[in-house]
């Protein structure tokens, strides 16, 4: 890492303690790969698509810093997922540092702002962080104002001579154009030339039918005359207000709405774009095409030069060979083309920083009431597709292997058939023979078991399932036998808390900047981590803690462990239970030992503090839900060695099939470019390695390249 694109001497990328020496070098490359790409080859966008959990936040950060230190007018904008993600960028945006002096300019939140003109105008403002569902707000509320202007002065009379319309029939056009009534329209401040409406009513409206051939095709048109020509005088006094913009899980931009509104809101008004996903493979070549194509929306891209660019990549033909079990002759010429828009390093780069671990935990399947309730069920599927009728067939098996008491509300909401078919007669058996059961599949009761273990060997554990109803059994499951553990808890934080009134000491000298209600929130922390601590135990515990954790943690620690909070051995995270403190909890040492979450909590989310257990009860079809379940405690900032992975299933069964296919799929999103094809479609790729693409940003050609220009 040489010249003007080396960051390691003018930033610190997160924290120093947080990593591994080697992912922390793996962080830096990465960020000067993409500068590379952006200021080097001049390229109008790139995408940044390492792996779950190598700390591609502060990759794209580091990109940020680098370019507000380097042009100080410069002014970055941040979209996210989510408004809590946009609190943690913000966030870790505050934990890089500045070298030589250098000043951090502060990120400000887009909510401040009432409208994408008032945020794209305010100069002062040089790092922005919004988020998807914030842009779209301001796109309705924008452009519902842009489309009146302009399809009023389309609907003039001299730009349709020979087609008159009614007031009535004129209002009907204009709603199925998106063209809303209630708004006065503007007067236009730049002039559209007048052939340009002529050719749009020659275009999309149909004289013969008196209707447009193409709604959605014509409310673009008019969009596209407001790109085209800023007719209603753009959006700020600078032409472009933004010289960077950084998308957060951009595979989601696949979304129509979300597509839109950054059409509409971003073409000509960035410079560059930066696209951050850990998925790109997952896509199908379809889907990359668009996402590449998107880079278009930056100012001085040559549209045609660019659409040219992604053909000649010729993605299809790739697609064909590998759908056709072919070689592709191209593959090291597409590779590198590929490189000078994608960055993208993997685990399997950085396995000796944080090595993972996977073990299975396969249970003999049940031969009496589980037996009889699967073969009751598949009947029932089996007669509704012999009467042609549809079914979510897997939803309806993935409910049984998860637990039968998901397999019961399952039924009991939406049988199967009708009043009187065989099908709804099979339903109502397998229904009957599950709730007459008293008790639950062996594989709920094995998991329970050997969780329970860990915990009383001093372990947390992440457990997630795709069913509310499973996550509710495991706890029900679970307290009984955590409940003494859990009350000893509890004593012991009363009599520390007891203890350190009549005067001890926590950390010393340190314990002078420390609130009363900080203090008794360590302690009950301490008091959670081993069976009833003495108070040297619990000084020690908790000085260790306060000097490892980052100050998120530490600011979230009264609110997380304060009196008003019950310390509770297993706790739920599934968007209708628990909340911030929750996760704040669980990566705090001491309760809860358990969090159970469903696939709420698989992105966005940090709990890798203090756990490197993760136990996946329900196999997963889709391997990216797998991956991002997983980097919620397989990622940066570990200070574990090791992380566990247990996949749970019941063996010869339908759970058991689904795990085995669910790892080849695995394998495919992790090599295979344009894998979304055949994951939809449910098909495996033989012989992956021969269609393996590279695109890490270890010392390649490229970037040997671009360090002797």
């Amino acid at each position: 890492m040489t010249g003007q694109f080396d960051l390691r001497r003018r930033f610190e990328l997160g924290s120093r303690s947080a990593t591994g020496e080697q992912i922390r070098t793996g962080q830096y490359l990465a960020a000067s790969a993409l500068l590379r790409r952006l200021y080097g080859l001049d390229s109008p966008g790139a995408i940044l698509a390492d792996e779950v959990g190598l700390g591609k936040t502060y990759v794209a950060l580091g990109v940020a810093a680098w370019l507000l230190t380097e042009h100080p007018r410069s002014r970055v904008l941040v979209l996210t997922n989510s408004r809590y993600m946009m609190s943690v960028w913000a966030r870790r945006w505050t934990e890089i540092e500045f070298r030589d002096n250098q000043s951090r300019p502060e990120a400000v939140l887009a909510p401040r702002f009432q409208t994408y003109r008032e945020l794209a105008a305010d100069t002062s403002v040089r790092m922005m962080v919004s988020s998807y569902e914030t842009l779209k707000r301001f796109g309705l509320d924008d452009w519902a104002g842009v489309r009146a202007s302009v399809g009023d002065w389309l609907f003039k009379p001299r730009h349709r001579p020979g087609t008159r319309f009614g007031k009535a029939e004129a209002r009907a056009l204009k709603r199925a154009v998106g063209i809303d009534l209630r708004i006065h329209p503007a007067r236009l401040g730049r002039r559209i030339p007048a052939k340009e409406a002529r050719r749009f009513w020659s275009e999309h409206f149909d004289r013969e039918h008196r209707c447009w051939r193409d709604s959605h095709a014509a409310t673009t048109a008019i969009e596209d005359m407001e790109l085209r020509w800023e007719a209603t005088g753009g959006y700020s006094a600078r032409a472009v207000p933004f010289d960077l913009v950084i998308v957060d899980e951009a595979h989601r931009l696949d979304a129509n709405r979300r597509q839109e509104a950054m059409r509409l809101l971003l073409h000509n008004r960035t410079r560059k774009i930066l696209y951050v996903t850990a998925t790109p493979f997952a896509l199908d070549v379809g889907q990359l095409e668009r996402l590449l194509g998107m880079f278009s929306l930056s100012s001085g891209c040559d549209s045609e030069a660019h659409e040219k660019a992604i053909k000649a990549l010729d993605l299809r033909e790739f697609e064909r060979a590998v759908d056709s079990g072919k070689e592709y002759p191209r593959l090291a010429e597409l590779e590198c083309d590929l490189r000078r828009w994608i960055v993208r390093r993997s685990w399997a780069e950085e396995s000796s920083v944080i090595r993972r671990r996977t073990e299975v935990w396969s249970t003999p399947p049940d031969t009496g009431t589980g037996y009889a309730a699967s073969l009751a069920l598949e009947r029932a599927i089996a007669d509704l597709l012999l009467d042609g009728e549809r079914t979510h067939i897997a939803s309806r098996r993935a409910g049984l292997c998860s637990s039968w008491r998901a397999a019961r509300r399952s039924f009991e909401h939406s049988p199967l058939g009708g009043i009187s078919t065989d099908a709804a007669a099979w339903s109502s058996l397998a229904a009957r023979l599950i709730k007459d059961c008293g008790h639950d599949s062996p594989k709920i009761h094995d998991a329970v078991t050997r969780i329970a273990a860990h915990v009383r060997s001093g372990k947390k554990v992440l457990v997630f399932s795709e069913r509310a109803e499973t996550l509710t059994l495991v706890r029900d499951l679970l307290q009984p036998l955590l409940r003494a553990r859990e009350e000893a808890a509890r004593r012991t934080s009363e009599r520390l808390v007891a203890r350190q009134r009549r005067g001890g000491r926590l950390l010393g000298a340190q314990d002078e900047s420390l609130s009363a209600a900080q203090r008794r929130a360590l302690l009950r922390l301490a008091a959670g981590t081993v069976d009833r601590p003495r108070w040297g135990q619990a000084l020690r515990i908790a000085r260790a803690w306060w000097n490892r954790a980052v100050p998120s943690l530490r600011d979230e620690l009264v609110g997380a462990l304060g009196s008003g909070q019950s310390m509770r051995a297993v706790e739920i995270f599934d968007g209708a239970r628990g909340d911030d403190s929750t996760i704040a909890r669980f990566n705090m040492p001491g309760t809860p030992w358990v969090l159970l979450c469903s696939k709420k909590a698989q992105e966005s989310i940090d709990l890798h503090h203090e756990c490197n257990i993760v136990v996946l009860l329900d196999p997963i079809w889709n391997p990216a839900h797998r991956e991002q379940r997983i980097g919620r405690v397989h990622r940066v900032g570990s200070r574990f060695k090791q992380v566990r992975v247990i996949d749970v299933y019941t063996a010869e069964t339908y759970d058991e099939v689904i795990f085995t296919r669910a790892q080849k799929r695995a394998e495919m999103m992790s090599v295979l470019l344009g894998a979304g094809k055949f994951l939809d479609e449910e098909r495996e790729v033989s012989n992956l390695d021969r269609y393996r693409v590279d695109l890490s940003p270890r010392r390649t050609r490229l970037e040997r390249d671009l360090d002797d220009d």
